[in-house]
């Protein structure tokens, strides 16, 4: 584990990773960024709201996709089964 630095606006926010420098930069520079649009969209200078406006936002993305990928996995496990189906019937044939 080592000790990462997040700065936002006046605020210096640290953590404790074991993500790769890389994982790290790219995660930060997102917030960051976002950061400083929501700053400009919701013309604030408080941080905490600025920073719950991308909560909101961040988690609102997170329950989409997993409401997405929920769809996918049904939509292609019910393909899977019936391609199964037709594969054990096939079987079922051979001579």
């Amino acid at each position: 584990m080592r000790k990462v630095e997040l700065r936002l606006g006046e605020t210096v926010l640290s953590f404790f990773t074991d993500e790769p420098e890389d994982v790290v930069r790219e995660v930060f520079d997102t917030i960051v960024q976002e950061f400083e649009n929501a700053k400009k969209r919701y013309r604030s200078s408080n941080e905490f709201e600025i920073l719950a406006h991308l909560l909101v936002n961040t988690t609102l993305e997170n329950v989409q996709m997993r409401r997405e990928i929920e769809k996918l996995r049904q939509k292609y496990q019910l393909k899977l089964t019936s391609t199964e189906e037709v594969m054990k019937s096939d079987e079922d044939r051979a001579f």
